[in-house]
């Protein structure tokens, strides 16, 4: 996972600096992959910490 974040990375700083628009839909896309990796990190967090909170089994397992 650590190597698909650090190619993302360094494919948006090189896309930044040499700018062109036939790179543009590739710099959308990449933009698209940070924010969804992103949302993903934040998601587990919320379900983590929602495990940790009392009752959480006995309403997960009631559904």
């Amino acid at each position: 996972m650590k190597n698909l974040k650090t190619f993302i990375s360094t494919e948006i700083n090189h896309i930044v600096v040499n700018f062109s628009l036939s790179n543009y839909t590739w710099l959308c896309s990449l933009v698209v992959a940070t924010l969804t990796f992103y949302n993903a990190q934040r998601g587990q967090e919320e379900w983590l910490e929602a495990e940790m909170r009392p009752g959480f089994q006995k309403r997960v397992m009631s559904i």
